[in-house]
């Protein structure tokens, strides 16, 4: 902190932790160049090596692990638990990465959640999005409102379920009412109480259908 000048209440512990800041205020920067760009901004914390090492004046974030949010300089409330997650953060606001590199490749994205390991790769500029699994990589650099739920298995991320704003799309059977579901059927609804209540419309209600499926 040897360029604090009206900063108050910060704490640093590590080599350069917090050097540049000048008047930032409440931030805490614990392990080597954690938060050394640091001028202005306040409410920060950063456990970690280089965490949030490039940060000058956003405010309200929390990096945890080593090179977490390392890249952000003027970017606010966000969350980075996992190391070099949000790596590539510079403005983007209010985005949450747990995970090793989760969420790394985020740069002005906004407002977007990454859970697991490698999550959400590919993404870029894209906001509103939650991608949940490991290995979910090779996504749009503007993908937005989406949520996707994959696996990690094999090294990649495949997609079981995606809602892309408007629709679900499923990747396999789906069951209701049994965790046993045939391996033949699409859905598999068990009930022994209840039945199965499908659309109920008028003719002219079916009729209005625009460009209806074969067989709708």
């Amino acid at each position: 902190m040897a360029s604090n000048t009206t900063g108050n209440n910060n704490s640093a512990f590590g080599r350069l932790a917090l050097e540049s800041n000048t008047s930032g205020t409440t931030n805490a920067a614990f392990g080597t160049l954690a938060l050394r760009n640091n001028t202005t901004g306040n409410y920060n914390a950063a456990v970690g090596n280089e965490a949030l090492y490039g940060n000058v004046d956003g405010s309200y974030n929390t990096a945890v692990g080593t090179s977490s949010l390392e890249s952000n300089t003027t970017g606010e409330s966000n969350t980075a638990v996992g190391r070099v997650s949000l790596y590539s953060n510079t403005i983007g606001e209010k985005n949450t990465g747990v995970g090793l590199q989760a969420g790394g490749d985020n740069v002005t994205g906004n407002s977007n959640s990454y859970l697991g390991y490698n999550s959400g790769l590919g993404i870029t500029e894209g906001d509103y999005n939650t991608i949940i699994g490991a290995n979910v990589t090779g996504l749009a650099t503007n993908l937005s409102s989406n949520i996707i739920i994959a696996t990690g298995a094999g090294g990649a991320g495949a997609i079981k379920a995606r809602h892309d704003g408007t629709n679900w799309t499923l990747t396999g059977g789906v069951s209701i009412g049994t965790t046993n579901p045939a391996t033949s059927s699409i859905l598999d609804v068990t009930s022994t109480t209840k039945g199965l209540l499908t659309p109920r419309m008028t003719t002219a209600q079916r009729n209005a259908i625009s460009s209806p499926a074969t067989g709708l």
